[in-house]
């Protein structure tokens, strides 16, 4: 199915007003609460958000910005004020030039990231994710990390239909979006307890 089509078929409910301090995503002009992540997913989500920035910070000449749960406004042709919040990105000086200003009163930052991540927890729905996912691509993002604390891999979309999956066996590395970015995964995913059947 294409990106499109999926999107077509995933429309969000509405939901209740949220507190002034929720996080939150714009989704056809309502103002959507995001799922709160375990602690666990945050300290993923840091770890993994380090090396990228040590990476763009050991380079000669600046590749662009790496964020941690900015709101982004990621225009869609049936909503172009769509604003997501990934758990991480990637925004290139070809996107956004270090010597463009930024606004320092704006809510979403008005660019399509290169690189979305996204890290799961018990809290986030399947199509929920697979929207996000149709989403990113239909708007111009280039790469999408999907992270899997508990089962402890990484869904690599380099495009809405192709998909690999790196293991913490493996090394994650940047692609085209990210060049000469390589991370082995053995030491992301710590120690957990164990969860149970019924949970």
């Amino acid at each position: 199915m294409a990106a499109t089509a999926l999107l077509k078929t995933l429309d969000p409910v509405a939901q209740p007003e949220l507190d002034d301090d929720a996080l939150y995503e714009e989704v056809n002009g309502r103002r959507i609460e995001t799922p709160p992540m375990t602690y666990y997913a945050g300290i993923i989500a840091t770890d993994l958000g380090y090396p990228l920035f040590l990476h763009l910070h050991e380079q000669v000449s600046r590749q662009g910005e790496v964020v941690i749960q900015v709101l982004f406004r990621i225009p869609l042709p049936e909503d172009a004020n769509r604003k997501r919040r990934p758990d991480l990105a990637f925004v290139s000086i070809d996107r956004w030039p270090i010597d463009r200003p930024m606004s320092s009163t704006d809510d979403a930052w008005d660019v399509v990231p290169d690189l979305a991540v996204e890290v799961t927890s018990p809290t986030d729905s399947a199509e929920d994710l697979l929207r996000k996912v149709a989403e990113y691509f239909q708007a111009g993002v280039r790469l999408v990390w999907v992270v899997y604390p508990i089962v402890r891999c990484i869904h690599v979309y380099e495009a809405w239909n192709r998909i690999r999956v790196v293991t913490e066996a493996d090394i994650l590395d940047g692609g085209v979006v990210l060049p000469g970015f390589r991370f082995p995964l053995d030491g992301l995913f710590g120690l957990v307890e164990p969860v149970s059947d019924g949970a």
